[in-house]
């Protein structure tokens, strides 16, 4: 895509698609403003013909009142003495192949059809399209938007939250709610994610994440007593910190409950504890100063490897566990993606992001192509404001 320096009032109004590229405040509602009026006057389309699509309310009103303005002043200058135009703007017109009756005409027109104006958030585009094209698209003819589904999308994780942990061993369970206690906190962690925002990073099935912690759990079970012993022992030297030594057989306790008892919490606290960072952290800084050859860091790293202590298992089941907790997001996700839409068709009712996946998947499957014919008879061009690039479906 090759690229030039836009001038508003010079450049060809090109058909196709262009991308104009612009900082904050470098005039975009101006060039958009503008861009409008040199449609209305240079080529003759008719107010309704113009779509515009920016992304806020505030955008929208402040686009509209723009247009007004722009179209005002310069019917105005033109039936008396041009005088009140800036240079720019009277170089345009002095340029035009067209007489001044037409041109005034042609202004006029769209002043007295400013009510008509399809100037819209991308919400309100899908919406009024779903509503005006009810029959290409398929959808109710009176179809009413939800602005807050949070009831909705509660609802839904409730459903997931029975689905997915009441049917689980306890020791499972355990492992799932440990990062979210209940579906209230869990859907609280995807709150923003939109209904066709790529999600990262990508994980394994949620089976995979607890087989593997049963494995980790059944070693460290068999390993955990050589393992407290030795970490014991370094921990009765005055190396480490006092509040470390103080809460070390609470922690003690705490994993050896859960890995022979059963117990229903998992001890995600206490394994931070006893993982090598959290040892790391527990030793005393004054007893490990920097050297002029060694950093303290470097002092403490050495003397947790002389030990032997393996800390590998501790920090196998906190890696598990987290991305167990990513996983059970992702599942949600998915979840409330498959069937929040359903939900509110059934309702009549369509939420902002339901609006756009919508109308988005209309487009790609078979019976877009007359929905897409009929918006292409009503706009004859589509200026796009701020488009969202980082939502997959309005960048498509």
């Amino acid at each position: 895509m090759s690229k030039i320096r836009f001038n508003v009032t010079a450049e060809a109004l090109r058909p196709g698609i262009n991308l104009i590229e612009a900082n904050a405040g470098t005039g975009k509602t101006y060039t958009i403003a503008m861009l409008f009026v040199r449609f209305i006057v240079e080529h003759g389309f008719l107010i309704d013909q113009l779509l515009v699509v920016t992304f806020t309310h505030a955008a929208a009103a402040e686009l509209k009142q723009r247009i007004r303005l722009r179209l005002t002043e310069i019917y105005h200058s033109i039936a008396s003495d041009k005088t009140a135009l800036d240079d720019t703007t009277l170089l345009w017109l002095q340029g035009l192949a067209l007489e001044e009756s037409v041109v005034l005409q042609r202004l006029k027109i769209a002043l007295l059809g400013l009510d008509q104006s399809a100037v819209f958030t991308i919400h309100g585009f899908c919406y009024k399209t779903l509503q005006e094209f009810a029959i290409e698209s398929k959808q109710l003819f009176e179809l009413d938007l939800i602005g807050d589904s949070r009831i909705i999308r509660q609802q839904l994780a409730d459903d997931f939250w029975r689905q997915t942990i009441y049917p689980l061993a306890p020791q499972d369970a355990a492992l799932l709610t440990t990062h979210y206690a209940n579906p209230t906190t869990l859907l609280a962690s995807i709150k923003g994610v939109g209904q066709r925002v790529a999600v990262y990073p990508e994980t394994q099935p949620l089976a995979f994440y607890l087989e593997q912690a049963s494995a980790v759990k059944e070693d460290l079970t068999r390993q955990f007593e050589t393992f407290t012993g030795r970490l014991s022992e370094a921990v009765s030297q005055p190396l480490f910190k006092r509040s470390f030594q103080r809460a070390f057989s609470t922690h003690c306790h705490a994993i050896s409950q859960w890995l022979n008892e059963g117990g229903l919490t998992f001890p995600v606290n206490a394994l931070n504890f006893m993982s090598y960072p959290g040892v790391l952290e527990g030793l005393n800084g004054q007893k490990f100063r920097a050297t002029k050859t060694h950093t303290g860091l470097e002092r403490k790293t050495e003397y947790l490897v002389s030990t032997g202590i393996n800390f590998c298992l501790i920090e196998k089941l906190l890696e598990i566990s987290h991305g167990a907790s990513i996983a059970l997001r992702g599942l949600l996700i998915d979840y409330i993606r498959d069937k929040e839409d359903g939900v509110l068709e059934g309702a009549q009712s369509a939420s902002f992001d339901c609006l756009i996946s919508r109308l988005a998947d209309l487009m790609v499957n078979e019976d877009g192509a007359i929905l897409k014919k009929a918006l292409q008879s009503r706009y004859q061009v589509a200026l796009i404001d701020e488009f969202q690039d980082t939502d997959q479906q309005q960048w498509n």
